[in-house]
């Protein structure tokens, strides 16, 4: 009988040990795409559901370069300078000479030239993208993030490897950084309402239901006044009435973390900064849209406003998106 249990139970007690000894897959990631927008006197949020058709529109501004200065090209001034070493009349010489100081500044010139040139492109890209809205691509994965904030330019951070990667896409290159796998903690400053606080009770008014982006939504208005006890931002000091419109997916948010984020959660208070995106009314949820809106029907009245889009589950395939191209060449 003993001999039967033991027949039996083998097999049940491998299949236990072996189950224990197989990794269990992560969980899913998420990537998206997220338009940031900042709300001027006297303009509106965006309307809800316009995230295609805003992001049709940045994607068709030219690209935003950051501006470097190139390299002078010396050639005619150092030909000009090995002549007149090698002229025999005095006078060629020193023609010859000034030629050459003049070719040179003739370079130094351009080279600034074309610098500025480079500046004021860059200066009104960001003036451009301003009124359109900044598009942030972001993709996280196995507690690793991918953030491309300017097209081509990407960073991919790997806490538990202490790697930090960035990619240049224009030059197909890229830069890594080794730290040593990083340990992180929580750090309570004690200021995380900053220098604005609530005054009195809010109102949560609860909207229809909504599908942005092809995914359920539920959607929530809170409003309410806040105190700034100093100038903070674009807010002055004093009371400021606030209306938030925020719609919640079932999707987790992968940027949240409940150790941290606790204070980044409460509604209103960070209506003068572009504060954390984490959700105010489900938090651990991703927002797909939020608009802040301060002193509504006021002059001064301003906002901000980030509507997301493109969000795709990431899995085992999608592991090389945090890695170098194979076609990049690493620079020290």
């Amino acid at each position: 009988m003993n001999a039967l249990r033991f027949g039996l139970r083998t097999p049940v007690v491998l299949i236990a040990l072996l189950t224990l000894g197989m990794a269990e897959p992560p969980p899913p990631g998420i990537a998206y795409d997220e338009i940031v927008h900042i709300v001027p006197p006297g303009a509106t949020p965006p309307p809800l559901g316009s995230f295609a058709q805003e992001a049709a529109v940045i994607a068709a501004l030219p690209p935003l370069v950051v501006p470097k200065a190139r390299t002078p090209n010396y050639t005619a001034m150092i030909a000009l300078q090995t002549v007149s070493s090698l002229a025999v009349d005095p006078y060629t010489a020193l023609i010859n000479s000034w030629a050459a100081v003049a070719a040179g500044r003739l370079e130094g010139k351009a080279v600034a030239a074309d610098f500025n040139k480079k500046k004021t492109d860059f200066a009104n890209g960001r003036a451009a993208r301003e009124r359109t809205g900044l598009l942030v691509t972001f993709a996280y994965y196995r507690g690793w993030s991918r953030i491309e904030f300017i097209p081509g330019y990407i960073a991919i951070d790997k806490p538990d490897q202490g790697l930090t990667i960035t990619l240049d896409s224009a030059k197909k290159t890229y830069h890594s950084v080794h730290a040593g796998p990083i340990e992180t903690f929580t750090v309570n400053t004690g200021a995380a309402a900053g220098t604005a606080t609530l005054e009195g009770a809010i109102a949560v008014e609860t909207l229809p239901p909504e599908r942005i982006e092809g995914l359920p939504a539920r959607g929530y208005r809170t409003s309410g006044s806040i105190i700034v006890t100093r100038a903070s931002n674009t807010c002055a000091a004093g009371q400021h009435h606030v209306t938030e419109t925020e719609y919640v997916s079932d999707k987790p948010d992968a940027r949240y973390d409940p150790a941290q984020d606790a204070s980044n959660a409460q509604p209103l208070v960070g209506a003068c900064a572009f504060g954390s995106p984490v959700s105010h009314r489900e938090p651990g949820h991703l927002v797909l849209y939020r608009a802040v809106m301060v002193d509504e029907g006021l002059p001064a009245a301003f906002g901000t406003a980030i509507e997301r889009g493109n969000i795709r589950a990431l899995g085992e395939a999608d592991n090389a998106m945090f890695l170098p191209p194979p076609n990049f060449s690493e620079e020290p």
